[in-house]
């Protein structure tokens, strides 16, 4: 083997794990989940949280439960109290919340053609906080997709937030598929109010 031969052979090298990266990148950068109804929540190249999960309740009854922001909000198991009060078309929701720190916070959820959105208000832990519900029919069932997007105003390593949000997000919908029913559920289970 001479010193010419070695640069090749690692360029070679390089170039054939070059496609295997790409992939990978490509895919820890844009959520992919699977087609089979479980509850699924990934972390995205930007930190948003992303979360999924196929019901088997009607259309209807799925909207109603999202709508309920107090009820839904309390399906985390960190939070502790939820305030809700009407401001013309959408509402002012403050939320406390006890995990590994102690977080209040207040946000504006309006209602979209396709769900929610809570944009921050106010909040002395938050500097920012955006949430997103997307509500779409899929051929097994009724889609419920939420984004996460939050950056602390304090000194917090952001690896610690987002697993601490990306668990939580994963334990509401774990508890939001065994009320609505997951979309194998027979339609007499996810008819039931």
């Amino acid at each position: 083997m001479t010193s010419s031969d070695h640069p090749s052979r690692f360029a070679r090298a390089t170039l054939a794990t070059l496609p295997a990266a790409l992939l990978l990148l490509c895919a820890w950068s844009v959520p992919a989940f699977a087609d089979g109804g479980e509850p699924e929540v990934v972390i995205t190249a930007d930190g948003t949280v992303e979360g999924v999960v196929v019901v088997g309740a009607p259309p209807d009854r799925v909207r109603a439960y999202i709508a309920d922001i107090a009820m839904t909000r309390k399906l985390a198991k960190d939070v502790v109290s939820v305030d809700v009060v009407k401001d013309g078309g959408c509402e002012l929701v403050t939320t406390y919340a006890s995990s590994f720190i102690d977080v209040t916070y207040v946000a504006r959820r309006c209602p979209t053609e396709t769900g929610w959105i809570e944009t921050l208000l106010e909040s002395e832990q938050f500097a920012d906080y955006y949430a997103e519900w997307f509500i779409a029919p899929v051929s097994n069932g009724i889609e419920l997709r939420f984004r996460l997007r939050t950056d602390l105003d304090m000194p917090v390593p952001a690896r610690l937030v987002r697993g601490a949000l990306k668990r939580s997000v994963m334990g509401t919908l774990v508890a939001i598929q065994a009320d609505l029913g997951g979309p194998h559920d027979p339609p007499d289970r996810v008819a039931q109010p």
